[in-house]
């Protein structure tokens, strides 16, 4: 064999050797390049992870103060649960008491209407009573005068619009005789003669004469009407006959019998 040949051989290998040798660290140091890359990115998701973690605790601290406040407003809306159930009980029970209270009152309606009815009919029946009343006293007080007065004097509903109503009237020349007629004679029955007769003095005087004769008609009389109809001149008369007989007062002298007697009833004029 040739031992230059041999050598050249060598050579050729030595060098394929030393390439390749060279080519293993280029590679080594790539590798260490890489190795150093992957170090860093390994801090760098590390810090990552760690900033991450953070988060969490954080978010988890969040979360669990939030559970906490989930629990108290869930305790509070358990509480406002059993108020609205206690509520709605009570409007259930308020329910069935408006029910209760609407059948009542539409009951009571009934017997209002009811009331309403025979109310008129009381008030039809007391205006039938009062009118025969009347029509009674001005048939009967003219009888009862007309020895007292010498004559029989007519009486008369006296109307005068917006001034006065006067059941009894009738005048001669020289008398005006006022009166009233009532189921039941109070002492407010005689003030009530003072009042028209001064309102016919102050708005209708011509309706007047110089001297007053004061009547009341009734089914039944009380003592103190009597009393005072007899102090104040005002004749009392029932179906069975004369009680407080007959007095003439002068008309300039009605204002100061009035006057006296509210003072004496204490009643404001």
């Amino acid at each position: 064999m040739d031992t230059e040949a041999i050598f050249e051989d060598a050579e050729r290998i030595l060098a394929e050797i030393r390439r390749r040798i060279a080519k293993i660290e280029e590679t080594q140091r790539e590798i260490a390049e890489i190795l150093k890359l992957l170090a860093i990115l390994q801090d760098k998701i590390l810090s990552i992870l760690r900033d991450i973690h953070g988060e969490v605790r954080k978010h988890t601290k969040i979360l669990g103060g939030h559970t906490q406040t989930l629990d108290e407003h869930s305790k509070k809306l358990d509480e406002h649960t059993e108020i609205l159930k206690t509520h709605t009980q009570m409007l259930e029970e308020h329910s069935k008491k408006l029910d209760e209270h609407s059948k009542i009152l539409e009951q009571l309606s009934g017997d209002v209407e009811t009331l309403k009815k025979d109310v008129g009919d009381i008030k039809i029946t007391l205006r039938r009573i009062v009118e025969d009343i009347e029509a009674e006293a001005r048939d009967a007080v003219p009888l009862h005068l007309k020895d007292y007065l010498q004559t029989y004097v007519a009486l008369n509903v006296l109307k005068i619009e917006g001034i006065v109503e006067i059941n009894l009237y009738g005048t001669t020349n020289s008398i005006c005789i006022v009166g009233d007629a009532k189921t039941r004679v109070g002492p407010s029955a005689v003030i009530g003669l003072f009042r028209k007769a001064l309102k016919l003095l102050k708005q209708a005087p011509d309706y007047l004469r110089d001297k007053i004769l004061f009547v009341v008609y009734g089914l039944d009389v009380l003592n103190i009407t009597i009393d005072i109809a007899k102090k104040y001149g005002v004749c009392l008369v029932t179906p069975k006959g004369i009680v407080v007989g007959p007095e003439i007062i002068e008309k300039d002298k009605v204002e100061t019998l009035f006057n006296k007697l509210l003072k004496e009833l204490g009643v404001k004029s």
